[in-house]
């Protein structure tokens, strides 16, 4: 071979050699180890942080312009568009922090980040890059999620990384491209909403209050407070903003100012059912790690704790309802935790009857802002749909009208026939309505008259062969008036029978009286017998079934007993 074949030899294989110098390079490899998932996603959330995405460099070579890596989230990303808090990309060399290929521009700025769609990130190289295998390049991916779409409950959100074939050849590919966990999705509801079973040595705090309409409850009287119990249904279903800003980078896209808008959990609690003459105010938090050790909601190393970010009465309305907000104030431990939240209530005077139980229910918030498209959203994260977590609402307050339960032992209206004596008997029932009264002009008791009420007395009539109940009901008795009959001939489906009756009169302070007869319907009676209706506690705060517990062991309570030491009574009998 001559010289000149030689030199030629050498030169196409030195302009090979710088031909192939950038397709040697071309394909770089990279891989996405699997993401530690993050364990907290609430289905309420829709801002849930999920755990980073890293694209991390196995081979060397160049990257061109314009190249992609598409991450396919399999729940909405919140905040779509350009905005805090959306996703934050970080690039960065684990061999060279300070320089290298990651130079300035030729990573991810802020304006080719894209997304596409709803749950499609894609990232886009800026400038033709050269990678050197093993310097440790790598890209990480952070997004914040819309997880109250999940389904089935529990769940996951997972994200899947594809890597687009640029137009020059310079190829990129990563692995696996199959989704992979970065959230876990806990069932619904996360919060369980509940009564304190812990008893101190006054209050049964474990079961509503209750409340006789005609008395209404003073601020201070022991049936005027009740305490609810807020629990987790799993670890961290409750945030302080220090552990969100934990999951969710404190600066912006690529350290762009002002940092993300980052706050915890908070929840709202309301209050429905509320009368116009009833006004709340909340009182002590009460953290699980203080409670004694044997309350069944006791957790040793509890640290959740609330504060109180809304004011702390809500004084009487007509609104019907009334709400109280509450930060978390407290890193929990990574268990799930509770908090018990005592509240007074107070009327200061009566209340109108048929009244339905006060309630509360639980929800976590700030609730999103909905804006104009074409504005930033300023709502911090997580932020949540409002929707409460108990799926009924939680009785606090159980109001009783005011009625007086009067029995009469024995109501006689047999008719043998005939003109002989004690052949035939009556029976008259009277009802007095007292509740007008001169106390309330006399200085002596002003203030202790009773409040002017109005309504029917309904009497069951029980006859002793065991036929059917028969039902009477008088007309209305207004205050100060009163209502008497006669059985035989306004009761018929009783007539000819013996027994007893209770009446329900819908006023406080009514009074029996009955008059048993003979010669009825023949002549005038020839004997007769009187008797007081008896008074029977209130079924609301006595239960019949109590025999032999205070305040009688008949079931039968002298009429001087008072409902509010009724009440007491009943009370002081359940320790």
């Amino acid at each position: 071979m001559t010289k000149r074949n030689l030199l030629l030899v050498g030169l196409f294989v030195f302009f090979g050699i710088v031909a192939m110098a950038p397709s040697a390079l071309a394909q770089t490899t990279w891989t996405v180890p699997a993401p530690v998932a993050l364990t907290s996603g609430r289905a309420e959330g829709k801002a849930e942080a999920t755990a980073p995405v890293k694209i991390a460099l196995q081979t060397g070579g160049y990257v061109s312009a314009n190249s992609y890596f598409i991450i396919t989230y399999s729940a909405p990303i919140t905040n779509i568009g350009l905005v805090a808090g959306t996703a934050t990309v970080t690039c960065g060399s684990t061999a060279q922090p300070a320089a290298g290929p990651w130079a300035s521009g030729a990573c991810v700025n802020l304006s080719p980040l894209i997304i596409a769609t709803v749950n499609i990130l894609t990232i886009q190289f800026s400038a033709l890059t050269t990678f050197t295998t093993g310097d440790g390049s790598y890209l990480s991916v952070t997004v914040r999620v819309d997880a109250s779409g999940v389904t089935p409950l529990p769940g996951q959100v997972t994200a899947a990384v594809y890597a687009t074939l640029p137009p020059s050849g310079y190829a990129i590919s990563v692995s696996p491209t199959t989704g992979q966990e970065v959230l876990a999705v806990n069932a619904k509801p996360s919060l369980v909403l509940q009564y304190d079973p812990y008893k101190d040595t006054l209050v049964d705090k474990g079961t509503p209050a209750d409340v006789l309409t005609c008395i209404g409850v003073e601020e201070g009287t022991p049936n005027g407070e009740f305490i609810i119990n807020i629990a987790e249904a799993f670890s961290y279903a409750l945030t302080t903003q220090a552990q969100e800003m934990i999951w969710a980078p404190v600066e912006g896209f690529n350290g762009a100012s002002p940092p993300d808008v980052t706050n915890g959990s908070n929840l709202v609690f309301t209050f429905s059912n509320v009368p116009a003459e009833v006004g709340i105010q909340a009182k002590d938090i009460e953290p699980c790690s203080t409670l004694n050790t044997s309350d069944p909601l006791y957790c040793p190393n509890g640290t959740l704790a609330l504060t109180l970010t809304s004011p702390n009465v809500v004084p009487p309305s007509t609104n019907g309802w009334a709400s109280f907000t509450y930060s978390v104030s407290h890193l929990d431990a990574g268990s799930a935790e509770n908090v018990s939240l005592w509240f007074l209530f107070w009327s200061n005077g009566p209340l109108p009857s048929g009244l339905p139980p006060m309630t509360v229910n639980v929800a976590y918030s700030p609730i999103h802002l909905v804006l104009p498209s074409t504005l930033p959203d300023p709502s911090p994260i997580p932020y949540f749909t409002g929707v409460a977590e108990a799926a009924t609402a939680l009785p606090v307050v159980n109001f009783g009208d005011c009625v007086t339960y009067l029995l009469f032992p024995y109501v006689n209206t047999f008719m043998a026939g005939g003109t002989a004596a004690f052949a035939n008997f009556g029976t008259g029932i009277a009802f007095a309505n007292t509740t007008a009264d001169p106390f309330g002009s006399n200085p002596a008791t002003a203030g202790g008259s009773a409040v002017p009420q109005t309504g029917s007395c309904t009497v069951y009539l029980y006859p002793a062969n065991g036929k059917a109940t028969v039902v009477y009901t008088t007309p209305v008795i207004s205050s100060g008036q009163s209502w008497a009959f006669d059985v035989g001939s306004s009761v018929p489906g009783f007539a000819g029978n013996t027994g007893y009756a209770i009446a329900i009169c819908n006023f406080q302070n009514a009074y029996g009286f009955e008059e048993v007869y003979d010669n009825y319907g023949i002549a005038a009676p020839t004997a007769t017998l009187g008797l007081y209706g008896y008074i029977l506690p209130n079924p609301t705060f006595y239960p019949r079934s109590g025999a032999g517990a205070a305040p009688a062991g008949s079931a039968i309570a002298p009429a001087i007993t008072n409902k509010v030491m009724q009440k007491l009574l009943y009370d002081l009998g359940r320790k």
